[in-house]
């Protein structure tokens, strides 16, 4: 009797011990594989950020935050539309055990950039497959009508790049997630679409030497050239290529470049809706015709260089008058972008806004007639004149 007791005790044990190996086995299963898949939010974050912060606990991170002693730097930011919005609804969502959220999103990592960019701040935290809906079902249900979700899928991976120097595209794949490759004939044979961002006189060089690829695979190939017009690259392959001419601006740096595009018969109306897509990913974007790229170099391309004088000499005033040079020029930089945005979004003529601002007998007239009588209506013109007419010279028109 006592042994038949000891025997089943024994395989009870037996079986409790396998099971608890099965799931052991299973569990470190499971989070090996969970770690495989484990995403460095760091990596993520842009080189040009200013602050960063991170936490594995939102609720936490949302009740502390807001309590935190900035810094004078940090203290520039405007963060409440941001927590309040993106943060404070997950830490609803997330002590809601129906929220179908993923328990990884607790961890969050937030960068922080300068003040005015399109992105002052933002938000890195991992999802799980559904997580994007619930997302964006949230901040519609927190903004009604005043946010837009936009979602973009970042394809680092599915972007090749090459340079002749391997340390620039070594580099290139280390900060920005693409796909580096070892020679031109590689990238062209496993690309739909490439961007040609070399100086001007390599094209030709360049070109000719891929002409066989290029015809086999027949890419859309978009050049950033100046002066380089869509006859002219053309004439350097032995086809007719899908071709696309664009030209941004300085501006693409922070995201708020003004391009223009044009677009030989041979590309497709799908590739044509990509290249505009691509501009706006740097900013704002026009289709021209290319007659008018000459006169889109001044008003788009050479223009920022007027409007950085035009800003560091209304500073240069403030200095004159006692006032100190960077708060000046964050004060100028601020109200030229701002009357920028006016007239973008305002649909009123630039000379009616000016009325508006003009008190009669005020001191705001008195400037706008100091600037008349000094000429500069005239020194804008010949300056736009001036870049125009050299364009031309340099393009041999």
């Amino acid at each position: 009797m006592r042994l038949r007791t000891v025997a089943k005790l024994g395989m009870v044990l037996s079986v409790v011990l396998f099971c608890t190996a099965v799931g052991f086995y299973g569990f470190a299963k499971l989070s090996l594989t969970d770690k495989s898949r484990e995403i460095n939010l760091f990596s993520l974050v842009p080189a040009d950020c200013i602050g960063v912060l991170e936490s594995d606990n939102i609720n936490y991170f949302l009740n502390e935050f807001p309590q935190l002693n900035y810094s004078e730097e940090l203290g520039n930011f405007q963060f409440p539309g941001l927590f309040n919005y993106v943060l404070g609804g997950l830490n609803e969502y997330t002590t809601n055990t129906a929220h179908g959220l993923s328990s990884k999103m607790s961890r969050v990592v937030v960068s922080f950039h300068s003040p005015g960019t399109p992105r002052d701040q933002v938000v890195y935290f991992r999802m799980g497959a559904d997580d994007k809906e619930t997302l964006g079902d949230m901040l519609l249900e927190r903004t009604p009508g005043s946010f837009s979700p936009k979602k973009e899928k970042y394809r680092g991976k599915n972007i090749a790049v090459y340079d002749i120097h391997p340390e620039k595209r070594e580099k290139a794949a280390a900060d920005y997630g693409v796909n580096a490759v070892s020679s031109l004939e590689e990238l062209v044979s496993g690309c739909s679409e490439i961007v040609v961002a070399i100086k001007p006189y390599g094209f030709e060089k360049l070109l000719g030497g891929l002409d066989a690829q290029l015809k086999e695979h027949d890419p859309l190939i978009i050049s950033i050239a100046a002066g380089k017009t869509i006859e002219t690259i053309s004439s350097y392959l032995s086809y007719e290529p899908a071709l696309v001419r664009v030209m941004p601006n300085i501006n693409a740096t922070i995201g708020a470049s003004m391009s223009a595009y044009c677009a030989n018969g041979r590309v497709s109306a799908e590739q044509k809706a990509f290249v505009a897509k691509l501009c706006s990913s740097i900013g704002e974007a026009v289709e021209l015709d290319e007659k008018f790229f000459s006169a889109f170099g001044v008003i788009g391309g050479a223009a920022p260089a007027f409007a950085y004088m035009f800003i560091d000499e209304l500073a240069r005033g403030g200095v004159k008058i006692g006032m100190n040079k960077q708060v000046a020029l964050k004060i100028a930089a601020q109200t030229v972008l701002g009357s920028a945005k006016m007239i973008a979004e305002s649909g009123e003529h630039p000379y009616a806004l000016v009325d508006k601002v003009c008190s009669p007998g005020g001191t705001t007239i008195e400037g706008v007639a100091a600037l008349n009588e000094n000429g500069f209506a005239n020194a804008v013109m010949q300056a736009v004149t001036a870049t125009y007419e050299k364009d031309l010279k340099l393009s041999g028109k």
